[in-house]
């Protein structure tokens, strides 16, 4: 067995081999990663703006309206005065009279029952909240009204409102627009990430498949470079230089063998032929003369090893 026969024999029983590699995952590549990464962070930029125009759309719009339900419930209750249900019945039938569409005021007594209202179904709450509110007409529809709920001195609660579906359908809108964006771009970061990552990989069995070929005795296979010039193809490159020069000191070592084999031959054949000699010969004197010749021989031998 040649000494070049030996080493790819070695190489194929390694438990090392390239064989183990042959089937890289696509999540592992670089190339997923790094679009992978990019994409989510990009995603959380976009989330950070997002939440930027959101608070400063539709808080701005919140607070605007705040303002302007306050107002309205300063011209019916004045802040410093202490008023009862039934004092401020009449103040609460004047604002009913003279309100815009879509503003809402409703006066329950301390007992709970709405003695004034301008809705079917209005507010309760003390304080700022939200309702939601079936309307029948025009059409039926859910209507969401911003309310300020002030607690009179008897008990009774004077609850003012403005219409807000607008700006509810309006935040709804940006929540909505902003889970669609962050969903596509997401997903072409993502379909990049599977693009290059496949890309990687067909390139990395590649070079798994030529490198198993080179360790199986092939030394003439060189991996293959694309147009792109990337990292994998510089590493081709180094790796092309190396197998060069491995294939360079393996030719000149099968040279040295061969050269080491033929001075071996000679002295190898003669020594043969008269150790057979003197094995067939009768001659006691012959025999003893053979092995200073014998270990000369062998001498010369060693010194070309």
């Amino acid at each position: 067995m040649s000494d070049i026969d030996w080493v790819s024999m070695q190489i194929e029983q390694s438990p090392g081999s390239a064989r183990q590699a042959r089937s890289p995952s696509l999540i592992r590549t670089t190339s997923f990663r790094l679009a992978a990464c990019g994409a989510i962070l990009a995603s959380l930029g976009a989330g950070l703006v997002f939440l930027v125009i959101y608070y400063g759309t539709a808080g701005a719009m919140v607070r605007t309206l705040d303002r302007q339900i306050g107002n309205e419930a300063a011209e019916i209750v004045d802040p410093g005065e202490i008023l009862r249900t039934a004092v401020a019945m009449e103040a609460v039938r004047e604002a009913q009279s003279e309100v815009v569409h879509g503003t809402f005021v409703t006066l329950i007594d301390p007992q709970g029952h709405v003695v004034a209202t301008n809705l079917a179904d209005p507010s309760r709450m003390q304080g700022w909240s939200w309702h939601n509110l079936i309307v029948m007409h025009p059409a039926s529809h859910i209507m969401t009204t911003r309310n300020l709920g002030i607690r009179l001195a008897d008990g009774g609660l004077l609850v003012v409102g403005e219409d807000a579906t607008a700006l509810v359908e309006l935040r709804q809108r940006l929540v909505r627009s902003f889970f669609i964006g962050f969903s596509i771009l997401l997903a072409l970061g993502l379909g990049a990430g599977i693009v290059l990552g496949q890309n990687a990989v067909s390139r990395i069995k590649d070079i798994n498949a030529t490198l198993e070929s080179i360790m199986g005795g092939d030394f003439s296979r060189r991996l293959t470079r694309s147009s792109y010039r990337n990292e994998l193809d510089d590493l081709a490159v180094s790796v092309n230089l190396m197998l060069d020069r491995i294939e360079f000191l393996m030719e000149n070592l099968r040279q040295v063998g061969n050269e080491i084999a033929h001075d071996l031959r000679s002295p190898l054949a003669r020594l043969r032929e008269g150790l057979e000699l003197a094995q067939l010969g009768n001659d006691e004197t012959l025999s003893r003369s053979v092995i200073p010749w014998a270990i000369s021989e062998t001498d010369s031998i060693l010194a070309v090893c």
